[in-house]
């Protein structure tokens, strides 16, 4: 890493009218984080076992991101486990969002929103209304929102929520909560930041099994972390290892079921899922898209999006996340390898850009390579059942 080039000036790839950004897990700056992963040496990054707190590594990711089309990260936020109820706010893998991008030479050129890890094991949520409002809120505002590159849409920063309904459940429930989210918007209206838009995660439940509770508790739309591995019906085999295209499909088919729910769903494209470097119970799931499956994937979420606005202008019919840019540890990752190159963010480019183009891959100490656009012929979607 002492021997890192500084990257380029980006020239960023023009998407028209779509929003296009990936999911991203700020896990890297502590060198034991690397431990499990340096086991499975194909899943090694082109910047090596980068430290993710180097604003240099920032000024890669941007690079690389914008010119394949993706203008945004949604940086996972950890509020420290032992911080609940309690100022000044402590979080936990905060250096990519603190000290990384602001240090960036190209953060200006780039945007980014909070998911707000608030189920996880290592983090936690608030403790009643008045934690929220006075405390993380506040806090928010000053930390985030008020920066010229947090993620707005028509003007309003976006916080995404990893988990809407203990989220609700902390803020009183149903018609309580949603009282007190109408109250956090208006205390960032007061604030200058525009308002602020809601938007709760589900991967794993039919949209009527869960979002018309968070429609009720004040959310405003939907996206999902992952698909389709926690989804179970009908795209998982029992005792098989699942078959890559079968997984695709079934993306497709969640997309559909949620977009039945009662408020906006936010379409997610996920590469993969093989958590074997962390264990645990989803370990025995393991599958990859190829980049011809992952390019044909994304032409589904193109059309899939041309489709909505056909009848809309809102966010779920403009933006995609891509899941993940660097989740080594579950196996669902965008960001360039040394095994793989820019494969998949090729991908990314050649279906989104306004225009195809020859590019110039750019990679640290090493001359550009060239790289061609390439034509995909689109398979229907699956009518998996």
């Amino acid at each position: 890493m002492d021997r890192l080039t500084l990257a380029p000036e980006p020239k960023p790839c023009d998407t028209g009218r779509y929003l296009v950004g990936a999911m991203m897990c700020p896990l890297w700056a502590d060198p034991k984080r690397w431990e499990p992963i340096r086991n499975h040496p194909d899943r090694e990054p082109l910047l090596g076992w980068y430290d993710e707190n180097d604003p240099r590594v920032a000024d890669w990711e941007i690079v690389w991101s914008l010119e394949h089309g993706i203008s945004f990260f949604v940086a996972c936020w950890y509020r420290d486990k032992d911080n609940r109820g309690r100022v000044p706010i402590q979080d936990r893998f905060g250096h990519w969002v603190g000290h990384a991008l602001p240090r960036s030479r190209y953060a200006d050129k780039f945007r980014y929103a909070l998911m707000w890890e608030n189920i996880n094991p290592v983090a936690s949520g608030v403790s009643g209304p008045s934690d929220f409002l006075d405390n993380v809120l506040p806090w928010m505002i000053d930390t985030h929102f008020r920066r010229r590159n947090y993620l707005r849409v028509d003007g309003v920063p976006l916080l995404f929520v990893h988990g809407p309904e203990q989220l609700a459940q902390e803020l009183g429930g149903g018609p309580r909560a949603a009282e007190v989210l109408e109250k956090a918007r208006e205390k960032c209206r007061k604030a200058g930041v525009g308002g602020l838009r809601l938007i709760g995660q589900n991967c794993t439940k039919k949209a009527m099994d869960v979002v018309p509770a968070m429609h009720q508790s004040g959310f405003e739309a939907t996206f999902a972390y992952h698909w389709p591995t926690f989804a179970g019906r009908p795209f998982m085999v029992s005792g098989a290892e699942p078959n890559p295209m079968r997984m695709a499909a079934g993306q497709s088919l969640c997309w559909d079921e949620q977009a039945k729910g009662p408020l906006p769903h936010i379409l997610t494209a996920s590469v993969g899922w093989d958590s074997t470097p962390w264990g645990g119970a989803f370990a025995k799931v393991r599958w990859r898209l190829d980049p011809k499956q992952w390019r044909t994937l994304l032409g589904w979420a193109k059309t899939e999006l041309d489709h909505r606005a056909a009848s809309g202008d809102g966010i779920e019919t403009r933006m995609l996340l891509l899941d993940n840019w660097n989740e080594y540890g579950e196996g669902h990752y965008l960001f360039p390898t040394k095994k793989d190159g820019f494969a998949w963010l090729d991908a990314v480019r050649d279906t989104f850009a306004s225009q195809a183009t020859t590019h110039r891959e750019m990679v640290p100490g090493h001359r550009a390579t060239s790289a061609q656009p390439q034509a995909t012929t689109l398979p229907a979607r699956s009518t998996l059942r």
